[in-house]
């Protein structure tokens, strides 16, 4: 299990850097093309409208930084728990700053793992 969840924590931190930096080539082998990503906001997004939010000027993530981390292994499947602080700027809101609780989902498949699934709520 150990190996599993260092494998899955390797995965999160390239999936954030790769937000970051805007690299959807990255992102688009990270996700599973029937992801579902749910903001904490409610949106919700699929594979192919994450990569063009990420790859639009609307948002741009300046950082997202990972506490209290939780792996959990299911077989072909891992589920993380825990707390990300998201910085980013929206268009026209500006600067954001806040943290959620989120819910990520990993799948083994073809021998490689995906995220499949992301449900963030904003935190108090």
């Amino acid at each position: 299990m150990e190996i599993v969840r260092e494998e899955i924590l390797a995965l999160e931190r390239q999936r954030a850097e790769a937000m970051v930096r805007e690299d959807v080539g990255t992102l688009g082998r990270l996700l599973a093309d029937d992801l579902s990503y749910i903001h904490s906001d409610g949106r919700t997004d699929t594979k192919e409208s994450f990569l063009g939010l990420i790859a639009g000027p609307a948002i741009r993530y300046v950082a997202v930084d990972f506490s209290n981390q939780e792996v959990i292994g299911c077989g072909d499947a891992a589920v993380v728990r825990g707390i990300a602080r998201m910085r980013l700027v929206r268009d026209p809101e500006g600067q954001q700053d806040y943290r959620v609780l989120f819910l990520d989902v990993w799948a083994r498949r073809d021998g490689r793992w995906q995220m499949v699934g992301w449900q963030a709520t904003r935190a108090q």
